[in-house]
């Protein structure tokens, strides 16, 4: 079998190709990205965020469609002609309205666009056949919608799909726990907490019993499995006897695999507790969140970008010891190769703050930013171009999913 080879001379070439497609929109992506810094919007309404970066990149030559099952979701698609295998390569942006823009989701929707054009440009130069997707995705932290799109099909023609998330530290290969939600509601009889107490049943009593028996368990869980959660709603006043109570849980683990059953240990905190106090009770589960499976290939290509860029990691044992957050690209990962890579900006302030915020305003952000956006382009046209990379990329992950089917049916047969 012929095995393509690359049209251009050295990945340094191709570096230097993307580098310069990048820098020609800096004006245009700085505009957008400050935009969106300044006009956040609440999740699955990021009605303005949505029309911006649609209409910019109809005007770079992508066709752009609406995802039905989500109205402020997009894929902007670019079919570039020319030699070797069909490819679709996919890049993804976030929306995310918290704090302002405290976990630095303007940057990300840049960088999306930047390394799906810089993609695009060098695979013209390079006569490089392949298609180019960029998918808008909203609502990351609050509604999990690639979620619903992996769900969906969305992904399923991608080679590969891969993005990038500001932060504190660069690295190429973070660990992301899983996660799912858990909202409960305990219901139980108001009564007048003076004149006839006897008469009422507790739901606050219910929601505290749960609460403080969640905090017990917590020292039996693993260290790397997290249980973290607010009471939203704990009566309308000090005079009734609470009827409704609500509660607002997220349960993480580092591998999915393990988090059905710390979920389940959670919810039986929740029956016990209703049925101590006689009260009954509801849970609502939220989108189940897998860890991101990091390509180690992609990864690592990533990183020999960047860091001729300027950008410095630390060992990658190192890097596996970081405990982050979650991110419903794991789905993602696990339904095709892909990588969510974490690059610097500068800041001391932690996610999720007024001041990461204001860091993610800034011209070291935005400089970084297009860095890393060129270290995913580049990736990007290795898979397009490249089989051998290509290759590497594939088997890692079908290495990836058959050690996690073999250590899945382990864990249900023990």
């Amino acid at each position: 079998m012929l095995v393509q080879q690359p049209p251009y001379d050295s990945v340094q070439a191709l570096i230097e190709e993307v580098q310069a497609a990048v820098n020609l929109l800096a004006g245009d992506l700085r505009q957008l990205g400050d935009k969106i810094h300044d006009h956040p919007e609440l999740a699955y309404h990021e009605h303005y965020a949505h029309r911006l970066l649609s209409e910019y990149m109809t005007q770079q030559g992508f066709d752009v469609a609406a995802v039905k099952e989500l109205d402020t979701a997009f894929i902007a698609t670019y079919h570039v002609s020319g030699t070797g295998p069909a490819r679709t390569i996919g890049f993804l942006y976030d929306a995310l309205p918290d704090i302002g823009h405290g976990c630095g989701h303007n940057l990300i929707a840049i960088s999306g666009v930047a390394a799906a054009i810089g993609c695009v440009k060098a695979c013209i130069k390079f006569n490089i056949k392949a298609t180019i997707k960029l998918y808008g995705t909203p609502a990351e932290e609050s509604g999990s919608a690639k979620v619903a799109m992996v769900e969906a099909g969305y992904f399923d023609d991608a080679d590969i799909c891969i993005m990038c998330h500001p932060s504190r530290g660069s690295l190429y290969a973070p660990q992301h726990l899983s996660l799912q939600s858990l909202q409960v509601r305990f219901h139980g009889k108001a009564s007048h907490a003076s004149a006839t107490p006897w008469r009422g049943i507790n739901a606050l009593d219910a929601v505290v019993t749960a609460y403080q028996s969640i905090g017990l368990l917590r020292q039996q869980i693993y260290p790397t499995q997290r249980i973290h959660g607010i009471i939203t709603n704990g009566g309308a006043a000090p005079n009734v006897i609470p009827e409704l109570t609500e509660a607002n849980y997220y349960v993480r683990s580092k591998r999915h695999k393990d988090l059905p059953a710390l979920r389940d240990r959670v919810e039986n905190c929740f029956a016990a507790a209703a049925a101590a106090t006689g009260c009954t009770f509801e849970i609502e589960r939220g989108a189940f969140v897998m860890d991101v499976n990091t390509n180690m290939t992609l990864a690592l290509a990533w990183a020999d970008v960047v860091r001729q860029l300027g950008f410095k990691f630390a060992p990658v044992e190192k890097q596996l010891q970081v405990s982050r957050g979650s991110t419903d690209m794991g789905n993602v990962t696990w339904h095709r190769p892909g990588l969510h890579a974490i690059y610097d900006i500068e800041t001391t302030a932690n996610a999720h703050s007024k001041d990461f915020a204001d860091a993610a305003r800034t011209d070291k952000a935005f400089q970084h930013t297009l860095t890393a956006a060129i270290g995913l382009a580049v990736v990007g046209v290795r898979a397009a171009a490249e089989d051998e990379f290509l290759r590497l990329v594939q088997e890692e992950f079908a290495k990836s999913k058959k050690e996690d089917a073999r250590t899945a049916h382990q864990s249900s047969s023990a």
